[in-house]
């Protein structure tokens, strides 16, 4: 920013709820099927590598969440 160069852009997001989320679903980690009521078109994609991409991405937001309930189990704090 100091330097002002041409070339390049930078935003943020000052309220991390206001980030669209991507909606996606995997199936059978050969498909993604991207959904989302605030985007169209909807699409799928077949490509293993990328199911593979998109799974690593979602478990690592699944255990960096807090749990409401898992199986049976329910947090009393979530």
């Amino acid at each position: 920013l100091g330097e002002n160069r041409a070339g390049y852009s930078c935003r943020y997001f000052a309220d991390e709820t206001t980030i669209p989320r991507m909606q996606f679903a995997i199936i059978d980690e050969h498909e993604i099927i991207f959904a989302s009521s605030n985007y169209s078109p909807l699409c799928a994609i077949q490509h293993p590598s990328l199911c593979a991409i998109f799974k690593s991405y979602y478990e690592n937001v699944w255990d960096k969440a807090i749990p409401i309930k898992d199986g049976n189990e329910r947090n009393p704090t979530g």
